[in-house]
């Protein structure tokens, strides 16, 4: 279904370019105040304003503040606009702390005329359209549309009765001279180009440590899921766990002929949280038409007239990742310095001050403000512990709490060993409570927190509680349950610890280290912590061990636990234990005093061997003698074989559906008046929880009894047959056009026909039942107007409307029905396109349906090169997969197009290149018809795909095959070896020197401390790979060779004379210097032995390429400097800090200082007053060893002497040692203390030396 888009919605694409306008000196920043800024910019996060920052054309020194105003802001100009920029305080996103930075600003900066909101947002992308530049794509930018439609706050408002939301708050119209920019900026976009894509590289180059951050992310890092398919797992990427190695994942759409950001102007909503919904964001986006979400525009809203400028980093969907918002900041960044082009600075001059319109908003603000940040702080604090963990354990400890005796639990409640537990005894720190599944676990567990509960009232400690449960086992992972621990603890805190903020604030969650830590510093505020965990034999064991590991943890920091395994007595009270449920239904069944007499034997005394088995058991023999025996069965094998749980309005409806013959709509005569009756024939294995509105086992054992024994009860086995039945009968009613009718167990019918139909295909009735539904295409597509009341069911229903059942099987996989309908279709179907124009054959390969493709490529009528709307073949669908045996089956069949590029313009073998998938690359590589240096229209190969995602095995297979150039003159070919050196991959580096590039292999001989020794095989040709790059390429490629450690490519740069051994960075920090710092000992030598680099070269810093050898203590590299490099020891440019000497004595590094004194070059006087500061004394010996020390050399810092120290060590005999030396003066003073001489030092040495005596 294509929705149109709102018709208020303007979007246009930025394809102009504005040329600088002059200056005069007036706009330079010397003698500026606080009134010659005029333009206001707002910024969220910090990677926004560092953004900002790198765009100004000049910076300008900070200005005095108002004193109330404690906003950090940086100051500059663009054009003739002077700017200021103020960011959101470290940890802080929302309208409030919006509002308050805009009011700061406004007092320091009182004549700033127009304000922009500039940063980051989550896209609302609309359905697919035909063009492209339509869609929300990351990178684009949005802007708000101005006026009413501009900025809407969405989680503030009014309900009314009927459950409609009344939205308010809209940003207020900017100043006309502010629209008019905005207007030329559209009229001219298509006259002159973007400038955008130039600003934000000369971004790159300007600040080159962001260049991989401020560059375009690419088309393949670009991926929008359908809504409804949620991210499993919170703490992994989507990368960690494929959520898009399913296409039926992902939405289609069209790529665009260009990467350069997409303008749209519309509506922005701004709400108090991050969008993270899909499915809300859809809701949104159609009813208001919203193009993207945010958190601080409504901050601003009437308080701060201006524009807001969005760059697209997410889909405001589950698959948050932070990869494009870098990116997203700097193309946001740019259109605003862009349109601030097209404003004259005489019209803003002109213009009324902000500070004017928003003074009496602020008064009135202050006196109304409090009521509603309280009630906006209430409503922050429960959307962040929602956040960090869902609450549903509130309703868990309540349901078991609903319709208990008062003296329920009483006995064990008065048990000694749970009163020490209680009362917090060293000797009973944990309970562990081992009993019989079903016997009340859950239900005592509930009157032990309530109890707990009570007495915490009046001492200082804190009860949580975990209910493990089968339903919820995939998310009650050991962080899950942790952070849920958390919550309830915070829950009880006047405020959310800082450290919890942050992360929400980051949109990031906490690890499972990380989450541990706040846990750990919460309890310390409790004088006992009680942790009560049901259930734990629910855990998955995979989540089990790391569960207990935080349990341990826990409890060396005084968590006290209690883990309900609990065994109660079976006269216990209460009718809510199960295992007494099931016994007292048995015990109705039986009709004589005997039979009861005997069953209640057989209860008391254990003669079971298992108690709840033989419970289950013998009810289920119960319910095959009852009279409503099959209406117990279609429950439980729905209950039993369901995907998903059902509510009551679908089991009802598969019922109804299930029972009734013959008729063409669904008739809910045959459906049970009250679904309650049918759970009671039963007999307690089924219930309606009433927390989730699901029909479910009593407990997870009786399901895992019906898994083990099934064999016992031939109906269960059956009944499977009768649920596809009831799904393809359900589906084939014609009554789907109508919303009012039923239509609840529809979403379930469309998601898991087919599951239920693939075990019992081949079942003659399930074959003919299948027939009729498949081959009557408008069953199918009347669904299609459920769409409007049932969204979620919308993604499935696309898959049959439109479709034929030949398509339908082909993706479910399902070849009995194949088979069928092949026979009877006309031959030309075999190629039919369905919406999306994928042919049978192209949703077999995606689905990895072998069985399905093989008969497919059996009829000689199949297209085999027929694409999708994406222009994806199944060869490339199935390299991309790895399906290895799929795409030797293609190229089999003689007829498939090898080469045949999707609309992106990959190849097969760049999509198997690309996902590292080597049989494929064989199978392709064989072929001759093959074209394996295929260039896409964005400059990728098989070749540079492999070597950007470091598959080395890859690399080696394309190289090895002789079918790939790597010609060096061409552009392509040197971006794939840039690529491998920004990457540091060495073995693909090499591979590509091996096989591309070099000819020969010639051995060097470099000079070291031991004489001449081959250090390196050196791989290099006469026509160089270096020869073809410019300056700049060769700079950034040597730079990064000698910081990776790459001595081949360093050596082949100096040896054509490509590459200044002495390059710097604009700190001045040598190549030298950065190899030293990274320790590649071979580097160095290769600068210093071929590039004959200067040893002696100083950054701004005062580094030197000694002094970083010596900080690294690398004894190789600091010999190879003072014997081959000849460095100067002594070269210092900060005092002694730097002093490699005195460095290395202030860190006992002896082996350095050895070293270095060796040479006979270093002064050693640094050295011993270093040695004089630290008090070592054996370094002080030392040193005075040394022909021509002074022994009266004071020390820089304290002015004392060696004999000083050696008196404050206590060291008598070097005291004796150093009296001897007659050039020793005893009389000496330090600089700190001039009346301290060693004389008097040693006077007072010996006092407190007699003093300590008596």
């Amino acid at each position: 279904m294509v929705t149109a888009m709102p018709t208020d919605t303007t979007r246009y694409r930025s394809t102009f370019h504005v040329k600088s306008q002059p200056f005069t000196e007036k706009y330079l920043s010397e003698s500026l105040t606080q009134n010659d800024y005029l333009v206001g910019w707002i910024c969220a996060l910090p990677l926004e304003a560092a953004a900002a920052t790198a765009l100004l054309d000049e910076e300008h020194p900070p200005l005095d503040q108002d004193p109330g105003d404690m906003n950090a802001y940086t100051l500059g100009r663009i054009g003739r606009h002077n700017i200021v920029i103020g960011c959101l305080p470290l940890g802080t996103i929302g309208e409030s702390p919006a509002t308050a930075v805009a009011k700061d600003m406004l007092r320091s900066f009182p004549n700033i005329k127009i304000g922009f909101m500039v940063g980051i947002g989550g896209g609302a992308p609309g359905p697919a359209s035909e063009n492209p530049e339509d869609d929300i794509k990351l990178g684009d930018i949005v802007v708000s549309k101005p006026g009413p439609g501009g900025v809407i706050q969405y989680d503030y408002g009014k309900t009314l009765s009927e459950g409609e939301f009344v939205d308010i708050g809209y940003l207020n119209r900017p100043p006309n001279v502010l629209l008019t920019a905005l207007t030329k900026l559209i009229s001219r976009n298509e006259l002159e180009g973007s400038s955008l894509p130039r600003q934000v590289a000369d971004m790159g180059k300007k600040y080159p440590r962001k260049y991989q951050e401020w560059k375009y992310q690419g088309v393949e890092n670009d991926q929008l899921f359908v809504e409804s398919f949620r991210h499993p797992d919170i703490d992994r990427s989507c990368k960690d766990i494929h959520c898009a190695e399913s296409e039926d994942r992902l939405v289609s759409r069209k790529p665009r002929r260009s990467t350069d950001p997409v303008v749209h102007c519309g509506l922005i909503a701004s709400g108090n949280q991050v969008m993270r919904d899909a499915v809300t964001r859809e809701k949104l986006r159609k009813k208001h038409g919203v193009l993207c979400f945010e958190m601080e525009a409504a901050g601003l809203s009437n308080n701060f007239p201006c524009l807001v400028v969005r760059g697209i980093c997410d889909y405001s969907d589950s698959h948050k990742n932070k990869r494009w918002q870098p990116y997203a900041a700097a193309v946001s960044a740019a259109f605003t310095k862009e349109l601030l082009q097209f404003i004259p600075v005489v019209q803003l001059e002109r213009a009324h001050r902000v500070s004017f319109m928003t003074k009496k908003k602020f008064t009135k603000l202050n006196d109304n403000i409090k009521p509603l940040l309280q009630t906006q702080e209430r409503e922050e604090r429960r959307r962040v512990l929602n956040w960090l963990a869902p609450g549903y354990y509130e309703s868990q400890q309540a349901d078991a709490q609903r319709n208990l005796d008062h003296d329920a639990g009483r006995s064990f409640i008065e048990n000694e060993k749970f009163k020490a537990w209680s009362e917090g005894s060293k000797d009973v720190e944990t309970l562990f409570c081992p009993g019989l599944p079903g016997a009340g676990k859950t239900t005592l567990a509930s009157i032990v927190i309530s109890k707990l509960r009570k007495a915490q009232e009046k001492q200082n400690s804190a009860v949580t509680f975990l209910y493990f449960s089968y339903n919820l086992q995939a998310e009650q992972t050991p962080i899950h349950m942790l952070r849920t621990l958390l919550r309830q603890l915070i829950d009880t805190l006047p405020s959310i610890p800082s450290e919890v903020t942050e992360f929400y604030c980051a949109n990031q969650f906490p690890s499972l280290h990380e989450t541990f830590k706040i846990l750990s510093g919460v309890i310390q505020d409790y004088d006992n912590l009680y942790i009560v965990v049901d259930a734990l034999d629910e855990c998955l064991p995979e989540y089990l061990a790391g569960f207990l590991e935080a349990v341990k943890n826990l409890q060396y920091m005084g968590a006290r636990f209690i883990f309900s395994h609990l065994h109660i007595s079976l006269r216990t009270k209460g009718s809510r234990f199960i295992l007494v449920r099931l016994f007292v239904n048995i015990l109705k069944n039986k009709c004589t005093k005997g039979e009861i007499q005997e069953e209640l034997e057989n209860i008391e005394h254990g003669r079971t061997r298992d108690p709840i088995h033989e419970a289950y058991k013998k009810t289920s023999f119960m319910i095959e003698k009852s009279d409503h025996s099959e209406w117990a069965y279609r429950v439980i094998s729905w209950v039993f074989y369901a995907r998903r749980p059902l509510s009551v309005d679908e089991l009802s409806e598969a019922l109804a559906a299930q029972t009734q013959r013959g008729n063409n709509c669904l008739d809910m005569n045959y459906a049970p008046p009250d679904i309650q009756i049918v759970i009671s024939y039963c007999s307690g294995l089924i219930v309606a929880n009433p927390s989730t509105e699901k029909i479910e086992f009593v407990h997870l054992t009786a399901y895992q009894y019906f898994e083990e024994n099934h064999h016992e009860h031939p109906w269960i086995a059956k009944s499977l047959k009768e649920i596809s039945l009831t799904c393809l009968r359900y589906l084939s009613f014609g009554q789907f056009s109508s919303k009012e009718e039923h239509t609840s167990f529809l979403d379930y019918a469309v998601h898991f026909w087919a599951e239920h139909t693939g075990p019992v295909q081949a079942d003659w009735e399930v074959r003919q039942t299948a027939k009729r539904f498949l081959q009557n295409p408008s069953l199918t597509s009347s669904a299609d107007q459920m769409f409007p009341a049932n969204e979620h069911t919308y993604i499935s229903l696309s898959l049959l409307m439109d479709a034929t059942g030949l398509h339908l099987v082909a993706r479910f996989g399902l070849v009995t029905q194949l088979r069928d309908l092949l026979k009877e279709i006309p031959v030309s179907e075999i190629n039919s396109r369905d919406p999306y124009g994928q042919t049978p054959l192209v949703l077999a390969v995606r689905h990895g349906h072998w069985d399905i493709i093989n008969i497919i490529l059996d009829d000689s009528n199949v297209d085999p090169n027929l694409s999708d709307d994406d222009g994806r073949s199944p060869l490339s669908i199935a390299s991309q997969l790895g399906y290895s045996s799929v795409v030797e089956k293609l190229l089999s069949t003689g007829e498939t197009d090898l080469n045949l590029p999707a609309f992106d313009g990959w190849s097969p073998l760049m999509y198997a290149s690309r996902g590292n998938h080597t049989e494929i690359i064989k199978l392709l590589l064989a072929d001759k018809k093959i074209h394996a240096n295929f260039t896409s229209p964005d400059g990728q190969t098989a070749l540079k795909l492999a070597v950007e995602m470091g598959f080395t095995d890859v690399v080696r297979l394309l190289l090895e095959s002789g079918r790939v150039e790597t010609n060096p003159s061409d552009s392509t070919s040197r971006d794939t070896f840039m690529t491998a050196l920004e990457n540091g991959d060495k073995d693909i580096i090499y591979l590509l020197l091996e096989y591309g590039y070099t000819n020969a292999i010639e051995t060097l001989t470099l000079p070291s401390s031991a004489g001449l020794v081959p250090t390196v095989g050196l791989r290099r040709r006469s026509s160089s790979l270096f020869t073809y790059y410019g300056s700049p390429e060769t700079r950034r490629i040597f730079w990064m060779a000698v910081e990776k450690g790459f001595v081949d490519v360093v050596l082949l740069l100096l040896r054509t004379g490509k590459a200044d051994p002495n390059l710097t960075d604009s700190a001045k920090k040598s190549a030298l210097m950065l190899a030293v710092e990274n320790k590649h000992k071979e580097v160095v030598e290769a600068l210093l032995c071929v590039g004959s680099a200067c040893t002696d070269a100083m950054a701004e810093n005062g580094d030197t390429a000694l002094f970083l050898a010596v900080v690294k203590r690398d004894v190789d590299i600091t010999r190879i400097l003072l014997e081959i490099g000849m460095a100067n020891p002594d070269l210092v440019y900060d005092g002694p800090f730097k002093h490699p000497l005195s460095y290395a004595v202030e860190n006992n590094y002896q082996d350095i200082v050895q070293i270095l004194l060796s040479t006979g070059k270093a002064d050693p006087i640094p050295g011993l007053q270093a040695a004089i500061s630290m008090k070592q004394i054996a370094t002080i010996r030392s040193f005075l060893g040394i022909a021509g020390v002074d022994p009266n050399t004071q020390d820089r810092v304290s002015g004392q002497t060696a004999l000083m120290a050696a008196i404050q060590a206590q060291d008598l005999q070097f005291v004796q040692t150093l009296l001897e030396n007659k050039m020793v003066d005893i009389n000496a003073q330090n600089w700190a203390e001039l009346s301290l001489s060693p004389l008097s030092s040693i006077r007072i040495f010996a006092t407190c030396y007699l003093i300590s005596l008596v």
